[in-house]
């Protein structure tokens, strides 16, 4: 425990305790002579001579694997009775760490991770070797943040030594990663491909796909088929779930023939699922036929959860396994080419504006469909297994007069139904009055009137979960190749369903898209935003009023994001086209829409209180039953009466959270958090230019880039709040993401040898200066909206102090920071900071759907004309701009991101800090609550419904 700090193993002093488990505690020791930092893992025993002999064997042996992915081992030794490890010190914690339980890990994330990993266990499996305990524990993030395999052999050294002190938390691997084969006792390399894949699921779907005690879970491992994640988390391509079914098959050869096809098959389909060839149902992943044989049809019903108690011990702890681990005598894997981390993605196919997934289609309203199953007959080693746990479980009191059988799901029980039921008023929490429920009437309170428009109006497209635009009131996503674009971009056509109409049940076609498109451009009107809309001069109607075609003044990538979500809907022509342009939001439709064209219509209006919203029954997707709820009701409140009806369960879900009190929403027992499962914004650290000292010295900045830790910054923001990111595009944007940029290495060394060698020397005050230049700088952000911004400021002025540059921290309210603070861009002179001045800004940015960043750094964007607020201008930066603008081809322009990118990376106009999420809570007993990382909680509000239709 932690009585060993200070003691010495070895050539190490044990400095710190990182973490313990049910085999080990994990120390940073320093070397004694060297300045060389390691981890020391002392194993829960005390040896006996022959013993230590065989314990140094196995830790020769494991040591032999060296691979970039794998943790390595490079001493070991026993000390008095008492073995122990040094392996290489990861200081970047775990990948459970990284992402919680619960998490939603986003997609192009899981592939990364899991190419690395499977690269590793590939690595493995060719020397002989298998890991057994493969969990997100056992991930540990590295230096430049990449994936490493730790603990390979040790559950196998914990198995083969008798006198080790093996506690209930630390048997010969984890029983809720581990496949059929390893609870019998005869592990082989598929059943760390198994592993992987309860890995994959887990984070694609927020949970693994079995729950419960030790005996449940393992009955299901054995004789249960996981839950489909396509019924918890509609969002997920279907391909992408066929590839990690088959990894979960119970029979090891039905899974793919190694962990590096595992780990291809998923890559390609993610890939598939990112571009418009997904768009097929008829395009599957080829499956090979040993994985869809003996199949028999049965009714399954999930399992209800059991909570571990002290006689129920939870599948999270780890058991031993029943026969020593012996590598199979099978025939080696085929030979597979492994991907290599960080390879490049597959470009898409050209002429494609969006990489869209496969529309989400909502199952028909009806009785429990029944799912067909793999038939797979329990071995005699399975049964004698699941007999003996169930005398030592009902000797504990816990089964009572339950059927064993039913208990071991080997017969079915009636549960709640997983077929959407219609009905129930979900009631969810806004913090304040929109302006406006006009779409683009409103930029003061847009993000309010963005949630209730997606409820009121059907936009031409919506995002989905993932990020992805998908079609609405238009009938597909226009490209170049169904001649939607365009050859030159300048010229759009949009298709629109036939037989929409508006709520009154008046023809909702392009003439309303006509009409609104010059509406938002009358100024008497008073549109949120005219930009870009003024790039079109003019739009055709076709005869059958069903199509529009824009035609651009140049070409404009983004033109799509445009129309997007309710926010921007077409407005009704029939009804607007009455009053006055300057007379619409002075209206009573300005808060009371009387046409509607979405899921809901406007019921009742209370100003400051709440507004109730009923089914549309002339929604166009009715006849399917949709939406499922009667009633939405949005109710006002301000943060703190919001956490007071979620205690006392009078609203369904909000997404107006105060993150102060994450602890305080994660005690409400009936309600779950949930974050998006992409990243669209970035918090940053913005440079002025103004500044003669930072704009004049690259390694000034290059120091600061790489003197932050950014993990510590993540640590300072409660867990799933933020995440890693070192590019202005996060995981939400295809194009746009890029998992192989070249981000900042946190190396303070580095840093001050940078400075040194450039002249900066450090003076009395440990401040460094160069001539009549002082490395002191104001730094400032706007508190209000984000609360942690103050931790985050002090890790920053620590770490930069550390290297010898000052920061002077005065921060402001939100509209003098946004407003005459950053627009002024008065800086500090070279001699050092004066209080009021604007040298260093920290803020929080997004683009929207579109991936275009032009409007952060392009010089035409310096203010007064834009929001350039490091007064940056790059010319040769300008024209990658204008390049990703003027195609709609998503494999050039992500080549172009990645140029702009390295250009970020290397000039720091701007240093990303992290990727802060933002949390929504959701009843439990509700369904398909799914915030899209940038519109809202209300995405598909349409798909929103609850157990027994009561909310």
């Amino acid at each position: 425990m932690a009585d060993r700090i200070d003691q010495q193993l070895s050539n190490y002093r044990l400095v710190s305790l990182l973490g313990q488990g049910g085999y080990a505690e994990v120390y940073l020791g320093q070397h004694v002579r060297l300045n060389q930092q390691a981890a020391i893992k002392v194993l829960h025993a005390h040896l006996t001579q022959a013993e230590a002999e065989h314990f140094q064997q196995e830790a020769q042996t494991i040591a032999t694997l060296v691979h970039p992915g794998i943790v390595r081992v490079f001493d070991y030794d026993v000390q008095n009775g008492v073995p122990f490890l040094v392996i290489d010190y990861a200081p970047n914690g775990t990948l459970r760490r990284r992402y919680p339980k619960g998490s939603l890990v986003p997609l192009p994330v899981i592939v990364s991770a899991v190419k690395q990993v499977a690269d590793a266990l590939q690595y493995a499996h060719e020397q002989k070797f298998i890991h057994r305990d493969v969990k997100p524990e056992n991930m540990l993030l590295g230096r430049r943040q990449e994936v490493l395999l730790s603990d390979f052999g040790i559950a196998t050294i914990a198995h083969s030594t008798s006198s080790l002190n093996v506690s209930a938390e630390g048997t010969s691997g984890t029983l809720a990663y581990m496949a059929p084969e390893q609870i019998e006792g005869h592990p082989r390399p598929a059943s760390d491909q198994y592993a992987l894949g309860v890995v994959v699921y887990e984070w694609l779907g927020g949970e693994r796909p079995f729950e419960g005690s030790v005996s449940e879970v393992m009955a299901q491992h054995l004789s249960m088929p996981p839950p489909s994640l396509r019924e918890r988390m509609p969002a997920i391509p279907p391909e992408v779930e066929q590839v990690v079914l088959r990894a979960l098959a119970k029979a090891p050869k039905a899974r793919f023939a190694s962990v590096a096809e595992f780990a291809t098959a998923l890559e390609q389909a993610s890939q598939r699922a990112l571009t418009p060839t997904a768009q097929l149902a008829s395009e599957q992943l080829d499956l090979s036929p040993t994985a869809a044989t003996s199949y028999e049809t049965v009714a399954v019903a999930p399992s209800p959860l059991v909570l571990p108690t002290e006689t129920t011990p939870s599948a999270d702890l780890p058991v031993e396994a029943l026969e020593p681990t012996v590598y199979p005598g099978s025939a080696e894997p085929k030979g597979h080419d492994t991907p290599q981390s960080g390879a490049t993605s597959k470009t898409p196919p050209q002429g494609q504006v969006v990489a869209a997934a496969a529309a989400v289609v909502s199952p028909p309203l009806g009785p429990t469909m029944p799912v067909q199953r793999k038939a797979r007959r329990i071995s005699s080693m399975s049964a004698a297994l699941l007999i003996g746990l169930a005398v030592v479980i009902i000797a504990g009191g816990v089964l009572g007069s339950v059927s064993l059988l039913a208990h071991f799901g080997v017969i079915g029980a009636q549960s709640a139904a997983t077929t959407p039921v219609r009905g129930g008023t979900w009631t969810d929490g806004l913090i304040r009055d929109p302006d406006s429920l006009i779409p683009n009437g409103t930029a003061q309170t847009s993000f309010i009137t963005g949630l209730v428009d997606q409820a009121l109006y059907l936009p031409l497209f919506y995002g989905d979960a993932q990020g992805v635009i998908q079609p609405g009131a238009a009938s597909e996503i226009p490209t170049v190749q169904n001649r939607g674009i365009s050859a030159d971009a300048t010229a759009w056509t949009f298709h629109l369903r036939p037989g929409l109409v508006w709520s009154d049940g008046q023809p909702y076609d392009a003439r309303d898209v006509d009409y609104t498109w010059k509406l938002w451009l009358n100024p008497k009107f008073g549109a949120s935003t005219t930009q870009p809309y003024n790039l079109i001069t003019s739009a055709d109607v076709s005869p059958d009023n069903l199509s529009i075609t824009f035609h651009l003044t140049r070409a404009y990538a983004p033109f799509l994001s445009l129309w997007v979500d309710g926010g921007f809907a077409p407005l009704p022509a029939h009804h607007f086209s009455r009053m006055a342009p300057e007379a619409i939001k002075k209206s009573p439709d300005n808060l009371n829409p009387q046409v509607t064209s979405g899921p809901f219509m406007m019921a009742e209006r209370v100003p400051g209180d709440h507004y109730t919203l009923v089914r549309n029954p002339r929604y166009y997707r009715a006849s399917a039953g949709l939406p499922y709820l009667d009633k939405v009701i949005f109710r006002v409140a301000d943060p703190d009466t919001i956490l007071k009806d979620l205690q006392v369960g009078t609203i369904t879900s909000s997404w107006f959270l105060d993150i102060r009190k994450v602890q305080a929403y994660q005690r409400l027992s009936k309600y779950t958090l949930v974050t998006p499962p992409t990243k669209a914004s970035f918090e940053a650290l913005y440079f002025n230019f103004h500044n003669q000292v930072l704009a004049s010295h690259l390694e000034v900045r290059q120091a600061m880039a790489i003197a932050i830790d950014h993990q510590a910054l993540i640590e300072a923001i409660p867990q799933g709040l933020a995440g890693p990111l070192c590019t202005d595009h996060g995981s939400f944007y295809h194009p746009g993401y890029d998992l192989n940029a070249n981000c900042p290495v946190f190396d303070p060394a580095a840093a001050k040898k940078l400075l040194e060698d450039n002249g900066w020397v450090k003076g009395p005050d440990g401040v460094r200066a160069r001539g009549n230049q002082r490395l002191e700088f104001e730094y400032s952000t706007a508190l209000s909206a984000n609360p942690y911004r103050t931790a985050v400021e002090a890790i920053i002025q620590r770490d930069l102090k550390a290297i010898g540059i000052q920061l002077d921290i005065q921060n402001y309210p939100g509209d003098k920071f946004f407003g005459p603070f950053l627009n002024g861009g008065k800086a500090s002179p070279p001699s050092g900071a004066v209080a009021g001045r604007y040298d260093i800004a920290e803020y929080v940015n997004d683009y929207g759907y579109d991936p275009d960043d032009s409007s952060v750094l392009s010089c035409d964007q310096i203010p007064p004309k834009g929001q350039n607020f490091t007064f940056y201008c790059n010319h040769a930066l300008d024209a990658l701009y204008q390049q990703e603008l003027a195609t709609v081809d998503p494999g050039v322009r992500q080549q172009i991101f990645n140029q702009i990118h390295k250009v970020y990376l290397t000039d720091f106009p701007f240093i990303v800090l992290y990727s802060p999420l933002s949390p929504s809570i959701v009843r439990k007993g509700t369904h398909n609550y799914q915030p899209s990382p940038f519109e809202g909680e209300t995405a598909n509000i349409w798909e929103w419904w609850c157990d027994h239709g009561k909310c």
